[in-house]
């Protein structure tokens, strides 16, 4: 049981995580707002001229993008807090346990897709984040990547534990 206990704290605090990432990026607008301004523009990268014209500087388009990865990051927090109350419930019976890892394992793929897709590639590599010492978030996205793949790993990695 021990085992399932902590699957669902690991699930519990990327829940956490993305609902304090979400909250951040709503309360503190404009911290984040301008990191997508400036990765969008793409006014701190080398300024290849084959690469530029990917810039985007409409900032109604810049707006949209920033509130599609909140819409994410909610995204992200509702299925993992889902997940984990869901998992909770059930974390007497290691089969129904086992069964009911569906929107944890939702939760934890869209975290997933934001670090991995949205912020390593098209952020990273289409747009050149990787080429701006200001406004790069590669390393952290790395991080993030890392980490919500193991706990994905984790949570279904099967265990020999018995039900209780």
């Amino acid at each position: 049981m021990i085992l399932r206990l902590i699957k669902i704290m690991v699930v519990a605090s990327i829940a956490l995580f993305f609902t304090l990432v979400a909250y951040g990026n709503i309360v503190d607008y404009s911290s984040n707002w301008a990191f997508v301004q400036h990765v969008l523009s793409m006014d701190t990268t080398f300024k290849s001229p084959t690469l530029m014209p990917r810039q985007i500087l409409n900032t109604q388009i810049q707006t949209a993008v920033y509130w599609t990865i909140i819409t994410i990051e909610i995204m992200a927090a509702l299925f993992c807090w889902l997940g984990a109350a869901i998992l909770f419930w059930h974390r007497q019976d290691a089969k129904q346990f086992s069964a009911k890892k569906q929107m944890a394992n939702i939760g934890l793929a869209i975290g997933l897709f934001l670090y991995l897709f949205c912020f390593l590639t098209i952020a990273g590599e289409w747009f050149a984040m990787w080429q701006s010492k200001q406004w790069n978030a590669e390393q952290t996205a790395s991080y993030l990547s890392l980490i919500i793949l193991l706990s994905l790993v984790f949570l279904n990695q099967e265990s020999a534990e018995k039900s209780v």
